[in-house]
C-alpha cells in the first residue's frame, strides 16, 4: 500500500423511493405506534384554515368576576417581597 492510492465508492441507498414501507393489511399511519402511544397522523392530513377560531372573549358578567390585574408596582413590590 505504499505505492498505492486508495479508493473509495459512494453506495447507493438500499431503498428505492422516499415512502415508508406498508405491509399488506396494515395501516401503519393510522394506527397507535408501540404500547399504544398516539401517532403523529393527524398532523399528515391537510387542514382547512377556515376551521379556525378567533380569541375567546368572555361574556360581561364572567368579566366582572375576574379580579384586577395588579399594577407593576405591586407586581415588585410583591417581588421584593418574595426575594427577602
Amino acid at each position: 500500500m505504499s505505492g498505492q492510492e486508495q479508493e473509495f465508492k459512494i453506495q447507493p441507498h438500499p431503498a428505492k423511493d422516499n415512502i415508508a414501507p406498508s405491509f399488506p393489511g396494515s395501516d401503519a399511519e393510522g394506527t397507535a405506534g408501540l404500547g399504544g402511544s398516539p401517532n403523529l397522523a393527524h398532523l399528515h392530513k391537510a387542514q382547512d384554515p377556515t376551521q379556525a377560531k378567533g380569541p375567546h372573549i368572555p361574556s360581561e358578567e364572567v368579566a366582572k368576576g375576574l379580579e384586577q390585574p395588579k399594577s407593576r408596582e405591586d407586581l415588585q413590590g410583591l417581588a421584593k417581597s418574595l426575594n427577602e
